[in-house]
């Protein structure tokens, strides 16, 4: 049994509930009636009449008298029998033994966490729970959770004192972790969409950002960079965001302001990106934020990505992610490193997402090398926001993300073309010599699995098929059923960019010539494609010394009589000056779009009927295709019969997948034979970039 450490205090006068001993009837004293104190960490009880002192022995250990009521309760793990006798000052008359029997433990609180908000304790022992926010009042706790419903630094405490159910006294010390600090926020009820590209205007959109490059030396600064909308290349449907940059071997940022009330789970957001480009997204504390003395303003988180992907991709990144940042005086820290000092003055945080309250800036990033590629580096991102649910880490959605066209063959497929859209009308085309087929589909995705499903039957087709895939560019067929599932037996599909079959033109329409020089008014097929030709002179909007833009009408035009696919092709006329260029790229300031990767640049020609056809396909890889750098491409020349008019044949380009390509230019180079005004015409129909499947495949080949 343990020895008893009395010690000697004031009557309390609240009297709780206690455990006494009826008076003896041969004593002269009434015994006394025990009860715990007020601060519940010992026994108290009130006066006897005619009691001088009192005799208190706990486990039978040899009395000591007291003069007042009152006795503390051991601190020392045990347990205790504690006998009180009333004393009358001639030590002649005393009291029977008023008893009270308890057992000392230590206050113990299980392991602490939080999980969307809510706090949760595996098990404590103790008189009570309670807990604060930032040193606030004290709240007491039932049950086993609290839910946060402000941010801050929660502390929960397992209490001492003494507990009536089990009769046992608790004591609160660090060596039993008694006591647990963590930072919480509330979950967000909604995501936090930062962007989608879905403004108005350019002007709306930049007037959210604000632009800055890093000088050595200076810090951030103003520049020159911009970030506006782009319809021509958002990962889905509507528009994306693009944001230019032209110098390379700096960092520069697109930052605008933002407040998040809670905790965030994930970051997520569509990115591509040109060549040798390294991106990130940070998000900055900017006002103070003190802890243990330290000012926690103008710290930011960031995750940097290098390098940045050069197709669409999508990123959802946990906020527990280990690649996540921490800048503070100018260092970067892993935020393990970060978590570990904090908890040392007691700033437990489970996470990046525990810090997004505190942030009120975001910036996008990026920084582009020195390439031989031109003086520009573009970056794109779509649907940037802030996600409250947990991350998903076993389900691979690669193929969600990777929408875009893949070209298709099977064992009785010649080629197609299936254009996926993750919100957009996806469809399937079958390309079989002239009689193109346009087909609505269904489409469902489910880890690496993506279904296919024609709900009516239209010529002939009518199938539900399923197509996996382990890199999100190419599929192969992994069941089928339906009338025409023999047709789709053995399917492949591959990454591939139907650019121009010439079917969604509805007129020739007005381009760039010696007549028209507005673009506000250009359209049609002319709007798209540019011609001029080599004259020696100098005339052109775009060409160097000695080319001149085609003055005739007729030398492009959209024919609705003859098609490799479909009912449409683009016209051309040769010119006796040498050379004709059609290039697709904005004429207004001559910075090209880049195009999807791939092995081949491909198109389908009819040749004119008298003379063998030597014609030019080029590829543009400057980022800015400008006058004094036309030369900078990749091209074949391909001779094609003249009696070539009997069908169709391609020209075909093999890509290098170290560049990254922003034009293509048609060259009919001077036939033998010719002479100005020849009136002889070619045509050129369905130009693709593509893997290893032609989407437009001749059946009659």
């Amino acid at each position: 049994m343990k020895t008893s450490k009395l010690v000697f205090l004031p009557v309390c006068f609240l009297a709780l509930v206690g455990t006494g001993c009826p008076n003896n009837s041969g004593s002269k004293l009434s015994s006394p009636e025990l009860s715990v104190n007020a601060e519940r960490n010992g026994l108290t009880w009130a006066a006897v009449k005619g009691a001088a002192s009192y005799s208190i022995s706990v486990n039978d250990e040899a009395a000591v008298s007291v003069n007042e009521p009152g006795y503390l309760f051991n601190e020392s793990a045990g347990q205790y029998d504690v006998k009180v006798v009333a004393m009358s000052a001639d030590k002649k008359s005393k009291s029977a033994a008023a008893e009270f029997n308890y057992t000392t433990a230590y206050a113990m609180l299980g392991d602490v966490s939080a999980t969307n908000g809510v706090i949760t304790w595996s098990a404590f022992a103790g008189a009570g729970l309670s807990y604060t926010v930032d040193g606030g009042e004290p709240v007491a706790v039932t049950g086993n959770s609290i839910t946060a419903t402000v941010g801050g630094l929660y502390e929960i405490t397992a209490l001492g004192g003494f507990e009536d159910a089990s009769s046992k006294f608790y004591v609160q010390s660090a060596a039993a972790s008694y006591k647990k600090a963590l930072v919480v926020q509330p979950r967000q009820e909604s995501a936090i969409v930062l962007e989608s590209g879905e403004h108005e205007s350019n002007t709306d959109l930049q007037e959210l950002y604000e632009v800055k490059k890093y000088e050595d030396g200076q810090g951030w600064v103003d520049t020159t960079a911009t970030i506006v909308l782009d319809s021509d290349n958002p990962f889905s449907t509507g528009k994306c965001v693009k944001a230019n940059i032209w110098h390379h071997g700096k960092w520069f940022k697109w930052s605008r302001e933002m407040s998040a009330e809670g905790r965030i789970e994930s970051l997520h957001f569509f990115l591509k990106a040109e060549t040798g480009m390294r991106f990130a997204i940070s998000f900055e504390i900017t006002e103070d934020l003190i802890v243990s003395g330290m000012n926690l303003k103008g710290v930011y988180a960031t995750y940097i990505l290098q390098p940045a992907p050069q197709k669409w991709t999508e990123y959802t990144i946990s906020t527990n992610d280990a690649n996540w940042k921490v800048n503070y005086n100018g260092q970067l820290y892993p935020f393990a490193t970060v978590q570990g000092l904090l908890a040392s003055v007691g700033y437990n945080v489970q996470s990046i997402g525990d810090f997004f309250p505190y942030f009120g800036l975001y910036s996008i990033k990026a920084f582009g090398e020195y390439v031989d590629q031109g003086p520009t580096c573009r970056l794109w991102f779509d649907d940037i926001k802030l996600g409250i649910e947990p991350v998903q880490t076993t389900v691979d959605t690669k193929i969600a993300i990777l929408g875009g066209h893949y070209a298709f063959k099977s064992n009785s497929i010649n080629a197609g073309v299936f254009k996926y859209y993750p919100e957009g009308q996806s469809t399937i085309e079958f390309c079989q010599g002239p009689n193109k087929e346009v087909i609505p589909v269904e489409v469902e995705v489910a880890a690496n699995n993506l279904s296919m499903t024609i709900t009516s039957v239209q010529s002939g087709y009518d199938f539900v098929a399923t197509l996996a895939t382990e890199d999100g560019d190419t599929f192969t067929l992994s069941s089928v059923t339906g009338s025409v599932a023999p047709v789709l037996q053995g399917l492949t599909a591959d990454k591939c960019q139907a650019l121009y079959d010439f079917e969604n033109f509805t007129a020739t329409g007005v381009g760039l010539d010696q007549s028209h020089t507005n673009p506000s008014a250009f359209s049609g097929l002319r709007k798209e494609f540019y011609s001029d030709y080599y004259s020696g002179g100098s005339g052109s909007a775009v060409g160097g010394s000695g080319w001149s833009m085609m003055g005739s009408s007729d030398y492009l035009e959209l024919s609705k009589t003859v098609a490799h696919t479909g009912s449409n092709s683009m016209r051309l006329k040769y010119n006796a000056s040498n050379q004709m260029r059609f290039l697709t790229f904005n004429l207004s300031d001559g910075s090209g779009e880049a195009y999807a990767q791939g092995s081949y640049l491909s198109m389908w020609v009819r040749a004119n009927t008298e003379r063998d056809n030597d014609i030019k396909l080029k590829a543009f890889y400057d980022a800015q295709i400008t006058p004094s750098t036309q030369s900078h491409c990749d091209e074949v020349e391909v001779v094609i019969p003249h009696d070539a008019n009997q069908g169709w044949v391609e020209v075909r380009l093999s890509l290098k997948a170290s560049r990254t390509y922003y034009g293509f230019g048609i060259q009919p180079m001077k036939n033998s034979g010719s002479s100005s005004g020849d009136g002889q015409y070619f045509y050129v129909d369905d130009i693709a970039i593509f893997n290893t499947i032609n989407p437009y495949y001749n059946a009659a080949e």
